[in-house]
């Protein structure tokens, strides 16, 4: 099992009091880490500034992919 699997894992099992840096939940979203360094300058993503770095808790993570989830509905 490689690294990013075995934190996938631990994140999935319940491990949601420990915070996230960027990179973590860029992976998770599967996007780029400057792009949730966006999403938080916004207002988008919830999360907190360590002097110069974000950290994220996986619920608020967890909660952003639920508000901007659509719905497939099928051929109209």
């Amino acid at each position: 099992m490689n690294t990013s699997t075995k934190n996938n894992d631990e994140l999935k099992a319940g491990h949601d009091n420990r915070l996230l840096n960027k990179d973590e939940v860029a992976e998770i979203l599967h996007t780029t880490s400057r792009h949730v360094e966006r999403l938080a300058e916004q207002g988008l993503l919830a999360h907190f500034r360590v002097g110069r770095f974000y950290r994220f808790q996986l619920r608020e993570v967890e909660d952003y992919l639920a508000r901007t989830h659509i719905e497939v509905t099928g051929p109209r």
